[in-house]
Formats: C-alpha cells, structure tokens, sequence
C-alpha cells in the first residue's frame, strides 16, 4: 500500500490495532505492506504478516529482526530516551548478558520454590475483597503488583505502588493520537506530558533501587540490576537501572492484571465451564489455602487459562526491525523496516483452531501447538523469561478468588476495550462478588468486547 491508503489504515490503527488488522488481513491476505509516506523516513515500511509462518521466520531468528524501543524513543539525554535501554529492547551481546542474569530468577524450577510464598500473598490480598459491587480491573492490578513487589522487587509496597502509579499515567498518555503528531514534528504539549512522565519513573525507579544497594541477595530483581557487572564487566551504571527497572516491574505485574482481568470475564459469561473449574479448585485444596503446588496440574485450570490468553491475549502483537535487506514470503524487505506480527489473529486460525472466536477450554486435551501457533508469550530464542511466573501466579489467583466468591458481570454493563501495551478495559470491569456457590449465570453485556468473543451457551453439532 502507498500514499493516502497508507495514511489511512494508520488513522484506523491508532483508533482500533485489533479491528485494522483484521479488517486489512481480510481484504489484502497474510501479509501487507505499508510503505512509507510523508513524514516517514524512506525505507520505514510497516509490514502486517500473520500466521505461524512468518511467526517462525521473524521470531526465530533475532540476528537479523531486531527488537525495536519500548516504549517509544525520546530526546537524546531524556529520561525517555534512558528507558528504551532494557531488556525488551536491547539486541546482541547486551541482551544475551542481561537476558541470562534476569532470567535465571523466574524460570521454572525458581518459580516452583516461590510456590508457597505466592500463595501466602495471593490468599493475603483476596481476603480483603469484599462481596458486592466492585471492579476486577483495579483489583487485579493491586493484587498483582503486590504479588510481583513482594516476591521480585525487594518488598517494599510503598516505593512499588508509587513506580506503579508512575508508570500507569505514563503508559495511557503515551498512547495518545496527539502523542504520536508530536513525535512527527507538529507542535504541542502532548508529548512534552509524557516526558514529563518518565522523568517521574525514573525518579521512583531510583527511589526503588536506593534501598538495595549492597551484596546480591534471592530473587531480587533489583537487586540483580544495582549490583551485577554489565556486559563489560563494569559497575552498573544509572542509565542501565533507568532503563530495566521500570520496564521489567511493568511487565510482571500489568501482563497477569490483563490476564486475570479478562479470564473472570470469560467465566463469568461461560457459567458452565466456571462451576466445574470451582468444583475442581474445591476439589484439589479440600479447604486448604492455594499454593502452587496444588494448583499448577488441575487440567481444566491449565485449559482455563491457556484458552482465555489465546482468545484474549494479553500482549495482541509485536513488532520487530529488520536489520539489514532481507526477505519475508515473497517480500523484500528493506533494512529499517518494521514488521508487525499479530498474535491475535494467530491465535485465531481457524485451520489450527476451530470456532476460533469461541471460549473454549476443552478444546485442550487434543491440541498441542507450537509457540508460533499460540502466540501469548512470544517465541523463538526471546521467548519471554517471566512466562512460567506469570502462568503461576494467575492460577493460584484464580484458585483463591473462586474459593471465596462468584463473579457475576454487572448486567448491561459496557465492556469495551483498548490497547496500551496491553490490551486492557477501556473502562473497568464492573461485576459482583457473590458468596461461592453453584449458581453461576452469564449476564447480557454490551460494547465492543462482542466483537472479539463470540458469547452465549455453546453449539449443539
């Protein structure tokens, strides 16, 4: 595509990422291109390529497709410039040092040995819910910020929840349409907030890391960054915990808040598939508190959540930058060029999937796709460090909020969407928290959630 049909489709991106990719894979197939116009720079095409396929040739070989800057890139000396220095970010040799250091942490057998200690915080933060009116969304991000403070950045609340705040109000005003004219040359102050913003992070990244200073001690992220070598061999410095700490605390927490946020709405709009994965979390912890151990083999838990993050992933698409001249398909892609893989409609292919707009957990026991097939956590050699810490904490979060309750979505309440880095509630999720009990009910909602997931009883074949 070229000249204002470009410009075009980038208006209807920055209004609906999800609904522009679907609309523009429909109409032109698998893989599109968006050459550059106007103000973009030659060479700067954007590439729209869908399927496991293209999923494989780009995530699986990080030497030629690079990870672009996340957030987005700033004024040379800006703290927004600092925080485009991390590890989602960073390629070659400082991505393998600092890949290997943080990783090692959370990976899977580390996380096991958390397992009581997750379940300890989860239970902890559950019992102060109350029933009644609420909404899951602020819920779930208190409890899993508490979660991620406590177990991998150093405990202390306070300092978490002023990084978090900090880095809440950064990322909706980042996503702003004026933003983006900004950064484009026009004039105005949208931008200049948003600086302003990551001045605030890296202040409250500092505060974080001040305390913890000293000898390496468990798994404590920050401890890791403020006292470990750097690539060279060389004292950390501050632009390196600028750039990893507010990164890293985000994603551990805001990635699970999504997940749990979105699964509770599907349960509660699926009641049959929520009173037996109730009947077997009450089976497994026989009154019990819920810790890792207990939950992470339930089958239908597993199904739970491996269909809830296939149909609402938490992360829709990734992009990477190619490197030097290379090919995709039967494109030649051009060095500087941006591809923008969509784990959303992955996750949708109805050959691989079948009634792919349908929550269905029991579809489970007979697939097994590949991490390019089942786009949630990325794939390849990047695939993400904290996937087995996030997959177990929002298993032992469900397991201890449908021991204490019954969620039920607001009746008509509106559920829209919209997308962050996350693909978040444009508005909340209003339910109710009932006593646990079998009486499990789908309410009627409105919004454009519907056009994502296909609601009501399942199909009789």
């Amino acid at each position: 595509m070229r000249g204002i049909t470009t410009l075009w489709y980038y208006l209807k991106l920055l209004r609906d990422p999800i609904d522009c990719a679907r609309t523009v894979v429909e109409r032109y197939g698998p893989l599109v291109a968006f050459e550059s116009f106007g103000f973009h720079r030659r060479g700067r095409t954007t590439i729209l390529a869908v399927g496991s396929a293209f999923n494989k040739s780009v995530l699986g070989d990080p030497r030629i497709w690079h990870a672009g800057q996340l957030p987005m890139s700033g004024p040379k000396g800006s703290a927004l410039e600092r925080m485009t220095e991390n590890l989602v970010s960073l390629n070659g040799a400082r991505h393998a040092h600092y890949r290997r250091l943080l990783a090692q942490p959370i990976r899977n057998s580390s996380v096991d040995g958390l397992g009581d200690a997750i379940g300890a915080v989860v239970a902890g933060e559950v019992a102060s819910w109350r029933s009644g009116n609420a909404d899951i969304w602020p819920l779930a991000k208190d409890l899993m910020r508490t979660v991620a403070v406590a177990l991998l950045f150093g405990g202390d609340q306070q300092r978490g929840a002023a990084l978090g705040e900090a880095l809440e109000a950064f990322v909706v005003e980042a996503k702003s349409p004026k933003v983006y004219l900004c950064r484009a040359g026009f004039p105005g102050k949208a931008f200049e907030r948003v600086l302003a913003r990551a001045d605030e992070i890296e202040r409250c990244a500092f505060d974080m890391a001040a305390t913890d200073r000293g000898p390496k001690h468990g798994i404590d992220l920050v401890s890791l960054i403020v006292n470990s070598a750097d690539e060279n061999g060389d004292a950390p410095s501050d632009r390196a915990i600028a750039g990893h700490l507010p990164v890293l605390f985000g994603a551990s927490y805001e990635t699970c808040q999504t997940i749990l946020t979105w699964t509770l709405f599907l349960l509660a709009q699926h009641p049959w598939v929520a009173r037996d994965l109730a009947d077997e979390i009450a089976g497994a912890l026989k009154g019990a508190p819920p810790t890792l151990s207990r939950v992470k083999d339930l089958p239908l838990l597993d199904a739970v959540f491996r269909e809830s993050t296939r149909i609402l992933p938490p992360v829709p698409a990734q992009s990477r930058i190619a490197s030097q001249d290379t090919q995709l398909g039967r494109y030649e892609v051009e060095a500087g060029s941006h591809v923008v893989l969509s784990s959303f409609l992955t996750n949708r292919d109805p050959d691989l999937y079948e009634e792919p707009a349908r929550f269905k957990p029991e579809r489970w026991s007979r697939i097994n796709p590949s991490a390019f097939e089942y786009m949630v956590f990325s794939g390849g050699p990047r695939i993400c460090p904290g996937y087995w810490f996030g997959m177990g904490v929002v298993k032992v979060a469900l397991a201890a909020i449908l021991s204490r309750f019954r969620i039920e979505v607001v009746p008509n309440a509106r559920i829209d969407y919209r997308m962050s880095i996350t693909m978040r509630p444009r508005n909340g999720m209003p339910v109710v928290l009932h006593a646990p009990d079998s009486e499990w009910v789908a309410s009627p909602v409105n919004g454009r959630i519907r056009n994502l997931v296909e609601l009501g009883p399942p199909r009789l074949h």
